[in-house]
């Protein structure tokens, strides 16, 4: 007859608080002394959650984005034409050196310490272009194309001024550091659209597509060299934020208001996940990747501006206190 050895197992941990990074411990499970409870790091689907609110609300605000989610920065906006920077450190906005001149519906990309702010209207529509250094800005070259509702992606070394409000409207140029030069067109019409990636790995997404113009779910990518049609998104909207890479990036927000909805792409396909808490267009938006973005100000539905930040997290983790029932 088998003779009974003993439980087989593990021993649990025990600590005085929770632990503070719960990525690195998600499935573990610990006692807290403390409250005298066991506690485990769960793992869960992407969500929504409030940050902190813009100084100034804004619509309009520079498309195509400076900076990530934790480094985010806000430029310029109308309603009426405002020119005030904001920089986001993942808790709260600061107020920093204004751009020389206010403009809406632009195009932006870069950093937080540097970014490129791009065309838009003053109104009237202008081929300005702005550069910031983390201190102030400074007026370079113009781009050779004036127009609004276009969308920025790169660095101030490398980037991209996509589509647009333009004449001809599949206008792309590009700037090397030293100066704009025409690039290949998009294969089809962004108005109003986003975008996400680099100089040559570049997104445009969405906005309104045609003529006729309605709001689309069309999505293309550049290679450096041409633009091809990519994975379409599972919704059509405009005037939306979106961030990330050619390869994982999330497009949200947008009209008609109030879209709620938000979309993850893998390089492969667009997932539609969680629902932003509000909706709203004409915001900002950034994001490093699929799994962390920011969109901030707009309006909700006009003449309505607002002030308010959400911020996505994917995957979202908890701490859940295990109990026997």
């Amino acid at each position: 007859m088998a003779t009974y050895k003993g439980i087989q197992g593990y021993s649990v941990q025990k600590l005085s608080s929770d632990p503070g990074t719960l990525s690195e411990v998600v499935g573990q499970l610990w006692y807290n002394s403390s409250i005298g409870k066991f506690k485990i790091s769960v793992q869960g689907a992407g969500a929504w959650a409030a940050g902190g609110d813009l100084n100034t609300a804004r619509r309009g605000i520079a498309v195509g984005g400076a900076g990530t989610a934790t480094t985010a920065v806000c430029i310029s906006g109308d309603s009426p034409t405002k020119p005030q920077t904001e920089i986001y450190n993942g808790t709260a906005w600061t107020e920093v050196a204004p751009v020389l001149t206010g403009r809406a519906n632009a195009g932006a990309c870069g950093t937080n310490t540097a970014a490129l702010f791009i065309s838009g209207s003053t109104p009237p529509t202008t081929t300005l272009v702005e550069e910031w250094n983390g201190t102030g800005w400074s007026e370079i070259q113009d781009v050779t194309t004036k127009r609004l509702e276009c969308a920025g992606a790169g660095t101030t070394t490398a980037a991209l001024l996509i589509s647009g409000n333009s004449s001809p409207v599949k206008l792309v140029e590009s700037w090397n550091g030293v100066g704009w030069s025409t690039s290949p067109e998009t294969t089809t019409s962004h108005k109003t659209l986003t975008s996400a990636g680099t100089a040559t790995a570049a997104l445009a997404v969405a906005g309104y597509a045609g003529p006729p113009y309605t709001s689309g779910t069309n999505v293309e990518l550049f290679n450096g060299t041409s633009w091809t049609v990519n994975p379409a998104l599972n919704n059509g909207y405009s005037s939306g934020g979106g961030g990330g890479t050619s390869t994982s990036a999330t497009s949200f927000a947008g009209a008609p208001y109030p879209v709620l909805k938000t979309e993850s792409f893998n390089g492969t396909s667009w997932t539609e996940v969680a629902d932003l808490a509000s909706g709203g267009n004409l915001g900002g938006g950034v994001g490093a990747d699929n799994t962390s973005a920011l969109f901030f100000g707009g309006n909700q539905g006009a003449p309505t501006d607002v002030k308010t930040t959400q911020e996505w997290a994917d995957p979202v983790y908890s701490i859940k206190t295990v109990t026997v029932s």
